[in-house]
């Protein structure tokens, strides 16, 4: 028998606050109209990912959405970041930003909001890399909540100077949870 004190009580009287992560994983993401190579990784080139060009003027671009699961505590920001590569030990940096909009049930969607961030490259292929990006407002964390989102690296932007593929391994947004889920269906 468990007291109110032990963990399994902790965790379902919501007393126990943790992270968890909605991860975008970039193979299940969908492709829009500039779309990334679908390209070959690491030395065997067997395992694929999507390359977003570091040359040229197209800003190749990846598209999902998810919902804000019902473990989340509301109303506290959430951390986007970005997982990627390079693909040869070219030096430079890479710019990647996220573009999302939250719809809430009920609510007209007002307009998105871009996040961005550069992180230069070691001089290392396939480094891997973790770039944080900024926040989603606390207001827009609400269970049931709708998160769309587009990824994209623009290869014309002066602040961009890697001309390699920069392999996206994914999107995560970090929030803070505290319970399992929700006590009632539509409700924290």
């Amino acid at each position: 028998m468990c007291d109110g004190g032990s963990l399994p009580n902790r965790l379902v009287r919501g007393n126990f606050k943790r992270w968890n992560d909605i991860n975008f994983s970039a193979v299940n993401l969908k492709p829009g109209a500039t779309a990334p190579d679908f390209i070959g990784l690491f030395a065997s080139g067997g395992i694929k990912g999507y390359g977003f060009d570091g040359s040229g003027v197209l800003t190749e671009e990846l598209h999902g959405s998810e919902e804000i699961l019902h473990g989340a505590i509301e109303n506290v920001d959430a951390d986007v970041h970005i997982h990627w590569m390079p693909v040869n030990a070219g030096a430079g940096q890479v710019l990647w930003q996220v573009e999302f909009n939250m719809v809430k049930q009920g609510v007209v969607a007002g307009a998105p909001t871009i996040l961005s961030a550069v992180q230069a490259t070691n001089s290392q292929a396939w480094e891997g890399f973790y770039l944080d990006l900024g926040n989603i407002s606390a207001s827009d964390i609400q269970i049931g909540n709708q998160l769309h989102i587009r990824v994209f690296r623009d290869p014309s932007d002066s602040s961009d100077t890697y001309t390699g593929d920069a392999v996206l391994s994914g999107v995560g947004i970090h929030y803070r949870v505290d319970d399992i889920g929700s006590r009632a269906e539509k409700v924290k």
